[in-house]
């Protein structure tokens, strides 16, 4: 999967409602799939751009990091106390938004993990909070006659 390539296709159409910044590292390929990282994007994106009401533009940034690639979606929203993310945010239908179904987060977990991937969360009340979903890095892409001369 181009990582750049989904990571935009996702933020192209929330920049049209709310500011968003990006920083990719050229070239980035992950082992997964792109409509399932579409899916976890869109539920990050969405609960940044909730959690900030001031106009505060979300960043989200991609870059290799070992094994992995890491996509960062950050705001600098109400933040969540950890006792809120060891216990509740992740759980499906709890959720703080007035009128919110409180699965975004559990399923976009739920889809990390069928991904081989991960999702972490960094956050602190008044000052933010950084969901960093991991996927496997996939290996260069082979050439065409690389292929050809396997076969």
């Amino acid at each position: 999967m181009d990582v750049e390539a989904t990571v935009s296709a996702v933020i192209h159409g929330k920049r049209l409602i709310y500011p968003i910044e990006s920083d990719f590292s050229p070239g980035l390929l992950a082992m997964a799939d792109a409509g399932r990282v579409e899916t976890i994007l869109n539920h990050l994106v969405q609960n940044a751009i909730d959690a900030t009401d001031d106009g505060s533009p979300i960043r989200v940034s991609a870059a290799r990091q070992d094994d992995w690639v890491a996509i960062r979606v950050t705001d600098k929203g109400c933040g969540m106390t950890e006792v809120f993310v060891a216990n509740q945010l992740f759980k499906p239908f709890e959720s703080t938004k007035s009128g919110g179904f409180g699965i975004g987060a559990y399923e976009a977990r739920a889809l990390a993990q069928s991904l081989g991937g991960h999702l972490h969360v960094d956050s602190r009340i008044g000052k933010g909070t950084r969901m960093t979903l991991l996927l496997p890095a996939a290996k260069e892409a082979l050439q065409v006659n690389d292929i050809d001369e396997a076969a």
